[in-house]
């Protein structure tokens, strides 16, 4: 898949998204695993500042490309299938939720024997926090963002799974708020454009 593939299925339902995608880095559209991390990360970064509409039409596109075995091109597809799902589910839209959720089920059942049991194992471990990301860690505003809308992108793939035990629907909520309201405060500070994946 190329990148002008991937851009092309983007439409630009306003002057302001189509502003917001002609001013993505060269670099950050030039292969197509490069521009789906970008659309994901703008899609989420719209959503943070409240443009779920715009978040929706570039995650609806993206969401139906279809698992080819290539994670590196899944982990952004993932992100677009779990944003799709968590907009559902603040729509009360169960069938936009099953929609999202029924690639990413899919997913977890290809390949071998093998194969499929240890997608389970980490997909177990997925679902109890074990591979969200620490923002803490981060030493400056960009890796913040990255840091955070990855956190986020993981909690709503949680969320469209149910939880588990370890983290139950409740506390996801209450994650998502919290890594919410850190996005917004770098936002604020810096602007969407100062951050990635336009810088």
């Amino acid at each position: 898949m190329n990148a002008g593939d991937i851009l092309a299925l983007i439409p630009s339902s306003s002057d302001e998204l189509a502003d917001h995608l002609g001013s993505l880095p060269a670099k950050k559209t030039r292969t197509g695993n490069a521009a789906l991390e970008a659309l994901v990360k703008l899609a989420y970064g719209l959503y943070v500042t409240g443009d779920a509409a715009s978040a929706k039409v570039i995650a609806d596109p993206i969401a139906t490309i279809a698992f080819d075995g290539s994670y590196e091109y899944w982990t952004w597809i993932e992100g677009a299938l779990a944003l799709q799902g968590w907009l559902a589910k603040a729509a009360g839209d169960q069938a936009g939720i099953d929609r999202a959720l029924a690639p990413l089920l899919a997913a977890l059942q290809t390949g071998t024997e093998l194969q499929v049991t240890v997608k389970a194992n980490v997909h177990r471990r997925f679902l109890d926090g074990q591979t969200l990301t620490d923002v803490d860690q981060a030493e400056d505003a960009h890796e913040a963002f990255d840091l955070g809308i990855d956190r986020l992108m993981t909690l709503f793939r949680m969320a469209l799974f149910g939880g588990s035990e370890t983290w139950p629907p409740v506390a996801i909520d209450a994650e998502v708020d919290r890594t919410l309201a850190a996005l917004r405060v770098l936002i604020d500070e810096h602007g969407l454009r100062g951050l990635p994946p336009f810088k």
